[in-house]
């Protein structure tokens, strides 16, 4: 493999960690996909024979303190799983499990709703299987799908009744069209919306309600323009939303609609053109970074009217490592950047940079939830090198301080390689 596909495969690989550890907020990157990412290797590394069972992490969801799940992607003989926890992490029991060529994911939505989703074989387009649990993963049920793609992705529960789930091929086709489902019943029944104003053709993120009318989601055309839109009666009709242009010279690396209550954030990270490479995507060589310059924008009337866009910290990081928010219980905007938790208490206008105390291997990348009593977040495992490469492998932390002090989570080993 060369050199440039090699970085190429190996950033696509951390932008669908965060594309993954965001989805039900609503995510739109600049190579989209729902498959799992292709495992990867540090930068100028040798090639060697690959351990016989091996997980590694890809991202976590958390509905409070306790309650949470992580995704595994397995090589080996390790299976692709997701778990959860109800104790903070201490403990951790199977939630999906799919064989080596399928795919397995489970998350929050909607609050407490949890969904968890298995396909048996992608590349044949196998059975898929989706559940959602109202309890924590304690009970299930079997959602019927009314999809015709019935590939990965699944529903966006505003609450444990009312959701909406979409028909969409895994990247932006000129081909293959998007239909909407909707259903008030918590699952058992589904409705196909009108959905007019609607791009045919594309790839919608998953959407951001705050009632059962309003909502508002961002959508990646075939020749990757972004817009976003909005719908007030339900996503039978939406229309597109005004946005402000993104700065000369730059590129927009992510979008993220999040939804608190009544209140939308829409949040744009953008990176320098340069930093575009030809053959080899988005990439910053180990040791260095690319500044990101992200801005943030509030509606409180279900995505009708928008304030002006807040620039927010500017900071320096590789491409790969997510640069979203999390909105806490008290409505502060919080970002993680290395070793420091910035935080806005006033929507965006002004922030704050606090140090964090981590352990000296791991280097916290991306919050994952900001929920009463626990802080979450990605963290690479360094090591003594203090290096983050697309091969670095993740890991979880915890705060339980607001930020000022982090431990590591007490993750589910991989499996023990046959005959062991």
């Amino acid at each position: 493999m060369e050199v440039g596909e090699e970085r190429t495969r190996r950033a696509a690989a951390w932008i669908g960690v965060a594309a993954l550890g965001t989805l039900v907020a609503g995510v739109v990157y600049l190579r989209p996909s729902l498959a799992p990412p292709t495992a990867a290797t540090p930068a100028g590394s040798a090639r060697v024979a690959a351990p016989a069972s091996r997980w590694s992490l890809v991202s976590a969801s958390f509905a409070d303190a306790n309650h949470g799940t992580a995704q595994f992607y397995g090589s080996g003989q390790a299976p692709t799983a997701t778990f959860l926890t109800s104790d903070g992490g201490k403990t951790w029991q199977v939630a999906a499990r799919a064989p080596r060529s399928g795919y397995a994911w489970a998350g929050f939505s909607g609050g407490r709703t949890l969904v968890a989703q298995t396909v048996s074989n992608i590349a044949a387009g196998g059975p898929t299987n989706t559940r959602v649990s109202a309890d924590g993963g304690r009970t299930w049920r079997l959602l019927a799908d009314p999809r015709l793609n019935r590939g990965p992705g699944v529903p966006g529960f505003l609450d444990p009744e009312h959701a909406w789930w979409f028909d969409r091929p895994s990247s932006p086709s000129p081909r293959a069209p998007v239909a909407l489902w909707r259903t008030a019943d918590g699952g058992r029944s589904w409705h196909e919306l009108v959905a007019s104003g609607l791009p045919a053709f594309g790839f919608p993120g998953q959407l951001a309600f705050t009632d059962p009318l309003h909502g508002v989601l961002v959508f990646l055309s075939p020749d990757r323009s972004t817009s976003a839109l909005a719908t007030y009666d339900g996503g039978e009709t939406w229309r597109t939303i005004k946005t402000f242009e993104v700065p000369q010279g730059t590129r927009v690396l992510s979008w993220v609609i999040l939804s608190r209550g009544r209140r939308l954030l829409s949040w744009l990270v953008t990176v320098p053109d340069a930093t575009l490479t030809a053959g080899v995507g988005l990439f910053s060589p180990p040791g260095t970074g690319i500044d990101h310059m992200s801005f943030g924008s509030f509606s409180d009337d279900g995505g009708q009217t928008w304030s002006q866009p807040l620039a927010g910290p500017n900071v320096v990081q590789p491409g790969y490592v997510g640069l979203n928010p999390t909105v806490d219980d008290h409505g502060r905007l919080l970002l993680v950047d290395d070793r420091r938790l910035w935080i806005s208490h006033d929507g965006g206008a002004t922030w704050a940079a606090r140090l964090m105390q981590a352990p000296a291997e791991l280097r916290p990348t991306t919050l994952v939830n900001a929920v009463p009593g626990a802080l979450f977040a990605m963290a690479a495992q360094t090591g003594p090198v203090a290096t983050v490469t697309p091969g670095t492998s993740l890991t979880l932390v915890r705060s339980t301080d607001d930020g000022a002090h982090w431990s590591a989570v007490n993750l589910p080993r991989s499996p023990a390689p046959a005959g062991a």
